[in-house]
């Protein structure tokens, strides 16, 4: 059980960054596609945020395939469904906090980032579903990784906004190309919050199914 306890770390660890550096490279690629898609309205960044996820996504899946193989292994189609739910969850995500807020405008703040978060939840619980689909087959339990899903981009956005107000950027995104650093930094924190939270499910659903064998 020892020598599982240090391998469920180390995956937790690489999942963790992996995730990090892929929010980072996300945010690289949607800076480098303004020129090719131009403007700042919802559907252009929609759109960029769906290619710069869909292609952090897949780089990230298959990574994530290598760094699992030792204990877990998981679907060759595993990199399709990380590119998807990225290429969906990002769109999303920003997509319902824009349209949420003229909304709410007559809330009290409270309420109205509660709307906000609560969409986020279900957003990275939606852009889940994929990888659910593939986990349910071979760990049991595994809807708990469309909850630490939804926990983590809730707890991704979060850090998102803090930041953002930190670094004086007056949207929680900045597309700027002179905010290229600022981006990077977001990206990185954001992919931080839901590798960590995906990373915990992940080595918990193994344990678990580690456990129950043993028992058998």
């Amino acid at each position: 059980m020892a020598e599982l306890g240090r391998a469920l770390g180390r995956i937790l660890v690489a999942w963790t960054l992996v995730t990090t550096l892929s929010g980072a490279l996300v945010y690289g690629i949607f800076l480098y596609l303004e020129p090719l898609l131009p403007g700042i309205d919802l559907p252009g960044v929609g759109i960029r945020l769906a290619v710069a996820g869909g292609a952090g996504g897949l780089v990230l899946g298959l990574v994530q395939r290598r760094i699992s193989a030792d204990l877990l292994e998981l679907s060759g189609a595993w990199p399709a469904a990380s590119a998807l739910g990225w290429a969906f969850g990002l769109p999303a995500v920003v997509g319902f906090s824009v349209w949420i807020r003229p909304l709410v405008v007559d809330l009290p703040d409270g309420f109205r980032l509660g709307f906000i978060l609560a969409g986020t939840g279900l957003a990275g619980a939606a852009a889940a579903g994929w990888q659910w689909v593939l986990l349910r087959t071979r760990l049991e339990g595994a809807p708990w990784w469309l909850l630490a899903n939804g926990v983590g981009w809730l707890m991704a956005w979060i850090l998102v906004l803090a930041i953002g107000l930190f670094l004086g950027s007056g949207e929680p995104l900045p597309v700027e190309t002179n905010r290229f650093a600022d981006g990077l930094v977001l990206g990185a924190c954001a992919g931080f919050m839901i590798g960590f939270e995906q990373g915990i499910a992940l080595v918990g659903l193994i344990a678990q199914a580690a456990w129950v064998d043993r028992k058998k």
